[in-house]
């Protein structure tokens, strides 16, 4: 019984020291930090899938391929003045 209560009257006097508190007010908010941050991950991870099941993803895209002029195009804007002698 006596060694009971030398034992509650420890773990009060060491709960209630100010760096034990810090620490664990510390804890708390890295917790609640870690939480939200695992919340963001997940809707991040919900909207590339929405993107890349509607088409909107960036991967696997095609560029339009430029064409090129055939002789006569050429002739006929280098002699309009369209190329100004630049290609």
């Amino acid at each position: 019984m006596e060694e009971e209560n030398t034992e509650e009257v420890k773990e009060e006097v060491v709960s209630s020291t100010p760096l034990i508190d810090s620490a664990n007010k510390t804890t708390a908010e890295l917790k609640e930090q870690l939480d939200r941050k695992e919340d963001l991950l997940r809707r991040e991870e919900a909207l590339q899938v929405t993107n890349s099941l509607g088409g909107q993803s960036s991967g696997g895209s095609e560029s339009e391929e430029k064409k090129e002029d055939t002789p006569k195009e050429y002739m006929d804007k280098v002699m309009s003045g369209e190329l100004n002698g630049k290609q």
